[in-house]
């Protein structure tokens, strides 16, 4: 299990929708028939590139695929927006990433025609996307004379607020992933994971269902801190009972989650600390203490902090809170001392 990143909504989104699987499952339904029914599906590939500026990487995710469309090739662009609500700018941001990604293309095939685009955007957030999905939408009413000057585009848009992941009915995984984004924000989170959690025992492949469970389990701990080790012990014994693999991966994850500090120092006071012995116990004082001096320095010189950069302070490691003290030394922001 790798270390824990400073935002675990775009690590999440990252691990899932760069599995190949994952990504085509969400994409044959969330595209346009029209768009994916001529695609080659197995010309589906994922680039590592990133268009979003860093200092939106706590608000946005995204990916960039590409793929046989007919005899041509075409890019598909999702952006993830992990915001509470919908952003009005977000077709001119769509915009720029496309420009971005027209560049870099003339760039790697320079002689070649551009790709068209296909932007999707993913939105999980509490309230409703209010906002429509074209571009000349932010111009309000133009002229006709006007309007043959001004660029346009319609974006496709899945809004998780509404009931839509049900129609992922043939791809369980992209189902799983979609559902664990959905309910990530919801203030019962142990109720939420025992609704997902059960989609595991569709997952055919022994190693496919270990690695999803894995990942959501991390993503849910990581985002809600009220998530605790009996949670997820409860939580996992009871879709255990069908496999006999279950008990061995159930003691394996609560170890490896003690050992990155996922659930130890959440219950101060409780058995499973007392029992970690003295020396963990001096190494967890320290890291307080680290933790406790960088809250003090972050505050004084950005004023009170939010609950989500608490958090990602009182979760980090040693070696991550001593980075984070040099460099909110000249951040400018919250965000970038903790990046």
């Amino acid at each position: 299990m790798a270390q824990p990143l400073t935002d675990p909504h775009d690590r999440f989104f990252r691990e899932t929708f760069s599995r190949r699987d994952v990504a085509e499952g969400f994409l044959r339904n969330y595209l346009p028939t029209a768009v994916a029914d001529r695609i080659d599906w197995a010309s589906l590939a994922i680039a590592k590139d990133s268009f979003v500026e860093k200092a939106l990487r706590h608000h946005f995710s995204d990916l960039l695929y590409s793929a046989r469309h007919r005899n041509r090739e075409i890019k598909i662009y999702l952006l993830v927006e992990h915001k509470s609500h919908s952003d009005t700018w977000v077709a001119l941001q769509l915009l720029r990433y496309q420009v971005r990604i027209w560049e870099l293309h003339r760039k790697q095939k320079p002689g070649e025609y551009l790709p068209p685009i296909v932007p999707l955007v993913l939105y999980h957030g509490q309230q409703r996307w209010q906002i429509p999905d074209r571009f000349h939408a932010l111009f309000g009413v133009l002229d006709e004379d006007l309007a043959f000057y001004v660029p346009d585009f319609h974006y496709e848009l899945c809004d998780l607020t509404l009931p839509e992941p049900a129609k992922v009915r043939d791809a369980v995984l992209s189902r799983l992933v979609l559902l664990a984004l959905k309910h990530i924000f919801d203030p019962n989170p142990k109720q939420a994971l025992a609704g997902i959690l059960p989609l595991v025992r569709e997952i055919l492949n022994r190693d496919t269902t270990l690695e999803m469970l894995e990942v959501v389990l991390r993503y849910y701990v990581q985002a809600n801190p009220i998530l605790e080790e009996n949670d997820i012990r409860e939580l996992l014994t009871d879709i255990a009972n069908l496999e006999d693999y279950m008990p061995t991966f159930i003691d394996r994850y609560i170890e490896q989650g003690r050992q990155q500090g996922l659930f130890i120092g959440r219950q101060e006071g409780r058995q499973e600390g007392r029992q970690e012995g003295r020396q963990e116990g001096r190494q967890e004082g320290r890291q307080e203490g680290q933790a406790e001096l960088l809250l003090r320095l972050m505050t004084r010189k950005f004023g009170p902090l939010s609950k989500k950069h608490r958090r990602l302070i009182e979760q980090a490691d040693g070696d991550t809170l001593l980075r984070w003290s040099e460099q909110v030394l000249f951040a400018t922001t919250p965000d970038e001392a903790l990046r």
